[in-house]
């Protein structure tokens, strides 16, 4: 049976770039002529190898045109279509005398099995076929191989019987095991050779080739011999080299030891020698030779790809521990593993150049050697929680080979054994400067703080008699009648004036005034109860909230400042003051009629003869005025009789002196 078809593509960059450009017409032309001549020096093969009356050992244009179109891109197939046509023609008509439609049914049934087997390998393994996973063996070695040549075999069986009157069944077979062997031997070297060769050559070793070369010869000779004489069925000896090319050449190697043992194995089979022509029908030779050849193929093949993935995996690993390595030794946070006694196991360079030991030093410590001594409790303690199932991050102290103590933080991961802590890999980072920057922000914040405090003090406090000034009496003023009126409790509001105070700084001189102001400042300070709130009003004016104090009691409490004041020890003459008291009335709002009501008050008490205290409630209906002082201008005020406190005989030998 003559199969002329399938032929080796051009392996350029450009047949497999699915993006590229349409080649000129020119370069197409090429590729074509160098495909169909390759595919027409691989059919006439298959005819050398045949055996007699055209009945075909294997065929190695099968192998070629599925390989080609594997490596192909989709755009160049309708060039390897048209090559493999051609050539077919010329093979079949030009050099074997058959028909064209019997030519033409040949190419067709070739065609078929290999572009669906191309097809569904490239549909489900990816758009560039390599033979670089265990998975791509399979599949070139099922669907290829085996499942697409079964439809070509049909369109040929047909073509056969129709136009030599053979038998259908027996036709099928023949043409299925021949172009199984075909693709097993030559579709891996086509896709192994595209995908390895052309690196190879770029890093080429003399020495690799000659081995290539011995390996080769070796397989050949040894081919010859076991195949040359029916007598020595020792097919298996053919394995070491097999594997020889697996070890060393990968898949081009054991694609290559593949080729050569197949066309060795169909030229002596062809000729009735070697241990596959002993007593078997040609079917029976050919079903033993595709078996040798699928088996040996597909278990040096797969050799081969696990012997490349598995270096793969290693180079990359080499890699990753390279990278790891140098991220290790080149972190800036202080790494470092110890064993279960806390003793380093490794350090890296960021630990060694920051506590200033050597490696060698540091893995004859301990980890409490280097930690700072106040700091091992605590470390322990963290440690214990962490060793529980807690998570946190590790703060310590560790001193320097010279002596100087470093902030550090991180963490610790244990490393279990058999359920006990067998060590331990910690990450740490020195904070020493955030620290230092802290401590420094600490010490600013503090210092503000203070700042702050004694410009609040300043802002609030009167400078002559340390008590509250004006300022901050009225914000604690609108701050308690806005309480008062929510939460319905009393309140009450003390205005005392120092009585001739001006006289007394005109007689005594303001030095001894001022002396005055501090001493009634701090008699005040000292009788108020813890809750009163006392400040300087303005002048000689001072003011008293009085919390949680209706009027009956404020006028006590008043009485009592009134005393403490007159009783006091004063080194120039007696000093008294004149006390007006106001108390907040349910529905007030306003801090400014309280204020008013007890400047009211204050009035009062200075026209009825000072050193008294007198209550807003005893004015009746009085002016709202706005400026104090003008109360002492305002001759429109018709008050009744005043409630007098504690008048001394003085005041009343001179009521009318201001």
């Amino acid at each position: 049976m003559l199969l002329a078809r399938g032929c080796r593509p051009c392996l350029d960059a450009d047949t497999v770039d699915a993006n590229s450009e349409h080649l000129p017409f020119w370069k197409t032309a090429i590729y074509a002529g160098v495909f169909g001549v390759a595919y027409l020096a691989a059919a006439e093969l298959g005819h050398a190898l045949s055996f007699s009356g055209d009945f075909a050992t294997f065929w190695p244009p099968s192998g070629l045109f599925v390989g080609g179109l594997l490596i192909a891109d989709r755009r160049r197939w309708p060039v390897l279509c048209a090559a493999t046509l051609c050539a077919n023609l010329i093979s079949d008509v030009q050099f074997h005398g058959k028909a064209v439609p019997v030519s033409f049914g040949f190419w067709v049934a070739n065609a078929t099995e290999a572009f669906a087997g191309a097809a569904l390998v490239r549909r489900f393994s990816g758009p560039q076929f390599i033979l670089d996973r265990l998975r791509n063996v399979l599949w070139i070695y099922t669907v290829p191989a085996l499942l697409t040549p079964m439809l070509g075999a049909v369109i040929g069986a047909v073509v056969v019987a129709v136009a030599f009157d053979a038998e259908f069944w027996s036709s099928w077979l023949t043409w299925w095991i021949s172009d199984v062997v075909g693709i097993v031997a030559f579709a891996p070297l086509i896709v192994s050779v595209h995908a390895e060769l052309w690196d190879r050559i770029r890093i080429v070793r003399p020495m690799r080739i000659v081995e290539l070369l011995l390996l080769l010869a070796g397989l050949a000779l040894n081919v010859e011999f076991v195949f040359g004489h029916q007598s020595t069925p020792l097919v298996w000896t053919t394995m070491p080299f097999m594997l020889w090319a697996a070890l060393r050449f990968e898949v081009t190697g054991v694609s290559l030891a593949i080729v050569v043992t197949t066309v060795l194995m169909a030229k002596n089979t062809a000729q009735g020698r070697g241990p596959f022509a002993a007593g078997w029908s040609p079917v029976e030779q050919m079903l033993l030779a595709r078996a040798f050849i699928l088996v040996s193929g597909v278990s040096f093949v797969t050799v081969a790809v696990a012997l490349r993935e598995r270096r793969v995996a290693v180079a990359r690993i080499v890699e990753d521990e390279v990278t790891l390595r140098d991220l290790y030794e080149n972190m800036n946070e202080h790494v470092y593993s110890t064993g279960p006694d806390g003793r380093f196991l490794r350090v890296n360079r960021a630990c060694c150049t920051a506590l200033g030991y050597t490696e060698a030093e540091f893995l004859s410590m301990t980890v409490a050697q280097v930690v700072h001594p106040d700091e091992l409790p605590r470390l322990h303690s963290d440690l214990e929680r962490q060793l529980a199932g807690e998570k946190l991050a590790v703060h310590s102290r560790v001193v320097t080979k010279a002596g100087a103590i470093l902030y550090v933080e991180g963490t610790t991961e244990f490393i279990f054994k058999h359920g006990q802590p067998a060590g331990s890999r910690s990450i740490f980072r020195d904070v020493t400067a955030r620290k230092e920057h802290e401590a420094q922000l600490d010490r600013y914040r503090r210092r503000l703080e203070e700042a702050n405090a004694r410009w609040e003090l300043l802002a609030t406090t009167d400078g002559l008699t340390r008590l509250k000034n004006r300022r901050a009496f009225q914000a604690k003023l609108i701050e308690e009648v806005e309480r008062a009126r929510r939460y319905e409790t009393p309140l009450s509001l003390l205005l005392l004036d120092i009585d001739y105070f001006k006289r007394f700084n005109d007689t005594f001189g303001h030095p001894a005034g001022d002396g005055v102001l501090r001493g009634v400042g701090q008699l005040l300070q000292e009788t108020a109860r813890t809750t009163d709130f006392v400040a300087r009003y303005g002048g000689e004016e001072f003011a008293i909230i009085l919390l949680n104090t209706d009027e009956e009691n404020a006028i006590t409490v008043a009485d009592r400042f009134r005393v403490a004041v007159e009783q006091g020890d004063w080194r120039e003459r007696a000093i008294t003051v004149s006390i007006g008291v106001a108390t907040l009335q349910s529905g007030d709002r306003e801090c400014s009629k309280l204020i008013n009501a007890a400047d009211a008050a204050l009035y009062q008490s200075k026209e009825h003869g000072r050193n008294c205290v007198y209550h807003a409630s005893q004015c009746g209906e009085l002016p709202v005025v706005s400026d104090p002082q003008s109360r002492m201008r305002d001759s429109r005020w018709s008050l009744p009789s005043p409630l007098l406190i504690g008048l001394s005989a003085s005041d009343l030998a001179k009521p009318g002196e201001l």
